[in-house]
């Protein structure tokens, strides 16, 4: 449970009336046959304890809200386990569809990568492959099909030409070489 101030009433209120003015604007704003979702996206995709308490406030609160966003990276989330155990128990419940909005894993610079917690596979094309397949797999395996989706992030932060030409973690992030050629966990999303 996160400490002192996140359990204070007033920051509770302020977010959950920011949070309800939002959903309130996308409701008025679209007709039911648009087929408009509202997510409530956290950082916590390996952290059942954090988005229990995070989405419980929400529920006493009944906030409008249709999905749930997770990030995931493993050297601030936890392990795969973590993952599937949070996935689990936030799909039974609050019943809500769940896409992990926010991930990546690093295909080059292993040695500085290769010291970070929870840093499982290789770190190399084949490993950022195998990441990505193994955590759309995770989520796939989402009780009652509520695992919907994984979205890549920053996937074209590739170092640019010039003085000023830097990238998200220096490229190691992309799913792109340090030329703009595709790498292979580019497959991993088509399947």
């Amino acid at each position: 449970i996160p400490p002192q101030p996140y359990e204070d009433a007033r920051q509770w209120a302020h977010l959950i009336g920011i949070i309800k003015a939002g959903a309130a604007g996308v409701r008025s704003a679209t007709a039911p046959s648009d087929h408009v979702r509202i997510m409530i996206h956290i950082d916590c995709g390996g952290d059942w304890p954090v988005t229990r308490w995070y989405f419980d406030h929400l529920e006493a609160s009944h906030v409008d809200y249709d999905m749930i966003g997770q990030s995931y990276y493993p050297n601030w989330h936890g392990t795969l386990d973590n993952v599937r155990d949070n996935l689990s128990r936030t799909a039974s419940r609050y019943k809500k569809d769940i896409v992990v909005v926010e991930t990546s894993y690093p295909w080059k610079n292993a040695d500085s990568w290769g010291k970070k917690k929870n840093m499982a596979w290789p770190i190399s094309p084949a490993g950022q492959k195998k990441f990505m397949a193994d955590l759309i797999e995770t989520v796939r395996q989402t009780p009652d099909g509520r695992g919907v989706g994984v979205v890549y992030w920053h996937p074209e932060s590739v170092p640019g030409k010039g003085p000023g030409g830097r990238a998200w973690n220096s490229g190691a992030m992309a799913l792109f070489d340090d030329k703009g050629n595709a790498l292979a966990a580019v497959d991993a999303l088509a399947a």
